[in-house]
């Protein structure tokens, strides 16, 4: 490992690894963001050092000069260890699980993709200062020697702690790529759209629309974004927490940056502000709001089971869960029933979940005010992991976008501090989510967001999955129904294709007070139903984007529940009314009747308890879903 001359390879830290260092390297920056490399390791590293330190309060200062392609972050802490193994891939120091990561390798990720790097550190009784250059052409040096002892810092820094500086070599480009890469997370559908338009209308109180997006994505998408400081939940921070001082330096944007994001840096040649590192969410934008301007309100309304108990409200209702109960909770249907895998959450699920965050709302407004809209992550001791948890159940899919939602676990993360070691972990993390969902979060969120679908807007547009397809190969409909020419478009190219053989409609018309008549063939019923005599023959029928839109109508008087036989819609909805309800169809008195008289694919049924009429209610949803399923067997 040493040398005579008193030097160190650190392309050959131990012999066996020589052949085959360059290659583990470049394997290991391929596994690294941008914004990690820039400043997201180096800030990680800051926090660490200072929640170690034995200060009231951690300070960290950084500097991003865009001319020079340098960074400079100093922080309070002990000061970086005199240990020249911690400069080698796969040296590290991060044996408290409070500090989140396996092994501390992401500074050296930084150090070879550097053109200079220098660490000076101030550990009280001793102080050091290295210098390395060109680091970044590891690939093509023979050797990258330092010397085998550190040296004493010639002009040490003031005050106990660590100071880091690197720079990049200008022709990679990477403070570029670096702001790409934030405005491509934080404003997806444009710089003028959104957050992008939020961020230039409200009061921030930072110095540039540039600032903003730097601070919204590391609080957001970051080590910074500490989750569990935002849940109340962080202990390791210093009695007085900390603080993220940055100065950023760039006397012309539009040397670097085509003109529309130049111009997100502003007048300013200098700015400079302040952050915590804490999770951002929309209570952290909605202070930016000015006074007098109307603004979404903020409610903590908890959730009744099967999540009940909220009412459409405009803003956001946001609720954290903290034991074991709130859990449990959160799988609970409306009958009081728990999943299957119940057992398993409570002997090994719930005791690696340190808290939960929800916050529910529209789509337009957590676009508005969320950078990159709402999310559903885990998160790890309040480190944001890269896994996002993907619903892939429940009956109704169009209110996903509907909640902000953070599983912050006790675990381990892997090198890169991006994912939990565990994938079995994760799988469970993501049933439980999936759980969460069916049991409460969907009609929690429905009863949130839910208006008369006859007032249509870009509301309406996103409650519907923004027309996300169908997924049915061969179909022409190509989109989930939005409207109701959309439904019966549906119900039609099904029956086209043999999924209603027992349904014969007539007289569709758009003009009359229903929407068609029609014969149908239930059980024990012959052919000869299908050639009716007189239009008493008929069945009415009514098609609607969600059922429960009918029980709107019967509320309003616009419709009389005396009158239809059948609702045929995409799914149930979730409006909700004194006089009529939504059941099972194995509760009516269609079912239970010798011969059963419900019609073919109804799965459900309004029950009218003014008048004890019921009308059924056939879901084209289901019957997808089921089409689905046969295409997933015929392709296995």
């Amino acid at each position: 490992m040493y040398n005579n001359d008193n030097s160190v390879d650190l392309l050959a830290p131990i012999d066996t690894y020589k052949a085959n260092y360059a290659h583990q390297l470049q394997q290991t920056i391929d596994a690294y963001s941008i914004p990690m490399i820039v400043v997201g390791e180096a800030i990680q590293n800051a926090i660490d050092a200072v929640c170690e330190a034995n200060n009231t309060e951690g300070i960290i200062n950084i500097c991003i000069d865009f001319d020079s392609q340098e960074i400079t972050i100093q922080d309070n802490g002990n000061g970086f260890p005199k240990n020249i193994s911690l400069l080698y891939l796969g040296g590290g120091t991060k044996d408290n699980k409070k500090l989140k990561g396996k092994v501390g390798v992401g500074i050296k990720v930084t150090l070879f993709c550097s053109e200079y790097f220098r660490v000076r550190s101030n550990l009280g009784n001793d102080t050091w200062r290295i210098e390395i250059k060109d680091a970044y052409k590891f690939k093509s040096l023979p050797q990258l020697k330092i010397p085998k002892y550190l040296p004493p810092d010639p002009n040490p820094i003031d005050k106990l702690g660590t100071q880091l500086s690197y720079r990049f070599p200008q022709e990679k480009k990477i403070l570029k790529e670096f702001i790409h890469e934030i405005i491509d997370t934080t404003l997806p559908k444009g710089i003028d759209k959104e957050f992008g338009k939020s961020i230039k209308e409200l009061n921030t109180g930072l110095p540039s629309p540039i600032a903003t997006l730097l601070t919204v994505f590391l609080q957001r998408y970051s080590y910074v974004g500490d989750t569990l400081e935002l849940m109340k939940r962080q202990d390791r921070y210093p009695k007085n927490g900390i603080k993220i001082k940055f100065n950023l330096k760039c006397s012309n944007p539009s040397i670097y940056f085509e003109d529309q994001i130049a111009k997100l840096f502003g007048d300013k040649k200098e700015q400079s502000f302040e952050i915590i590192p804490k999770y951002f969410c929309v209570e952290d934008s909605l202070k930016w709001v000015p006074k007098g301007k109307r603004k979404p309100l903020v409610f903590n309304d908890k959730l009744g089971r099967g999540g009940s108990n909220l009412e459409r409200a405009d803003g956001f209702n946001i609720l954290t869960f903290n034991s074991h109960q709130d859990y449990e909770s959160l799988i609970t249907n409306k009958k009081g029933n728990l999943p299957n895998k119940i057992e398993y959450y409570r002997k090994h699920l719930f005791s690696k979940i340190n808290a939960i965050y929800l916050a529910i709302g529209r789509i337009p407004d957590f676009e508005i005010y969320l950078p990159g809209g709402s999310r559903r992550l885990i998160s790890c001791n309040g480190i944001v992991t890269s896994h996002n948890i993907d619903l892939t159940r429940g009956q109704n899919q169009a209110y996903v976008r509907c909640f902000d939602l953070i599983v912050d676990v006790d675990a381990q993360l892997n090198y890169g501090k991006t994912q939990l070691t565990s994938t079995r972990l994760v799988g469970w993390l993501r049933d439980y989510v999936n759980d969460a969902y069916v049991s409460v979060i969907q009609n929690a969120t429905s009863q949130w967001v839910g208006k008369p679908a006859n007032d249509i807007d870009d509301e309406d547009q996103a409650r519907f999955l923004d027309k996300d397809n169908l997924e049915l190969p061969d179909y022409t409909t190509r989109k989930i129904p939005r409207d109701e020419n959309d439904v019966i478009g549906l119900f039609f190219e099904m029956t086209g294709r043999g999924l209603f053989p027992d349904y014969k409609v007539f007289g569709l018309s758009q003009r009359n007070r229903y929407d068609c008549g029609a014969v149908i063939k239930r059980e024990k019923d012959t052919d000869s139903v299908f050639t009716p005599t007189d239009h008493r023959d008929l069945r009415t029928l009514e098609f609607k984007v969600q059922a429960s839109e009918l029980i709107r109508d019967f509320d309003r008087g616009t419709k009389d529940s005396r009158d239809i036989d059948l609702v045929i819609a995409w799914d149930e909805g979730n409006y909700s009314s004194k006089n009529y309800a939504i059941y099972d169809i194995d509760q009516s008195k269609a079912y239970t009747a010798s011969p059963k008289r419900v019609f073919p694919s109804a799965s459900k049924f309004i029950y009218d308890a003014r008048h004890g009429f019921e009308v059924q209610v056939l879901l084209l949803k289901e019957i997808v879903f089921k089409e689905k399923a046969k295409y997933a067997e015929l392709s296995e």
